[in-house]
């Protein structure tokens, strides 16, 4: 339930930051575009773009953070695995007690 309640909290602050930033687009004049290096329809193609594929983009990387952080952990555990390996061909007798 927290986990539900925290995923919606994000999927609100991504929602309303995405609000924000349609409405700064469709704000911009020919000049400001053109400085971007935006033509009219891609500013159309950005104001088009829907709320699920904002969502979908920001959990694709959450998803990726959490890949990468379980990558981190796992090789965390084998350097510790390989050392406690090390230690115990070097002292026999520390794993024994």
């Amino acid at each position: 339930m927290v986990i539900t309640v925290l995923l919606l909290g994000n999927m609100w602050r991504a929602w309303r930051k995405r609000e924000h930033e349609r409405s700064q687009i469709a704000a911009l004049s020919q000049r400001d575009l053109q400085d971007m290096g935006l033509t009219d329809t891609d500013r159309q193609a950005l104001l088009d773009a829907t709320l699920l594929r904002t969502l979908y983009g920001q959990y694709s990387r959450y998803v990726a953070e959490v890949r990468a952080r379980r990558a981190r952990t796992q090789r965390a555990v084998s350097r510790l695995s390989r050392m406690q390996a090390a230690r115990d061909d070097d002292y026999p007798w520390a794993s024994a007690a």
